[in-house]
């Protein structure tokens, strides 16, 4: 899947704070919207099973990860 340029860094910037909230053993993310459509990346990333679900809000994306033990 190729990735329009102007999405190459927020699209590193999601992959590296949901990381980091993965590491952290978090349940969830808030993540603050752009300009940009995140919808296809979300539908992307829950299709192959990396987030449980999200919810596209108004300001923020809430992005539910899963749970691994």
């Amino acid at each position: 899947m190729l990735i329009k340029k102007a999405y190459q860094g927020e699209f590193k910037h999601l992959l590296s704070i949901l990381r980091l909230a993965v590491l952290d053993n978090r349940s969830y993310v808030a993540f603050p919207k752009k300009k940009f459509n995140y919808t296809p990346i979300l539908k992307l990333l829950h299709t192959e099973g990396f987030v449980e679900s999200y919810e596209d809000r108004k300001e923020i994306i809430i992005i539910s990860l899963k749970q691994t033990y």
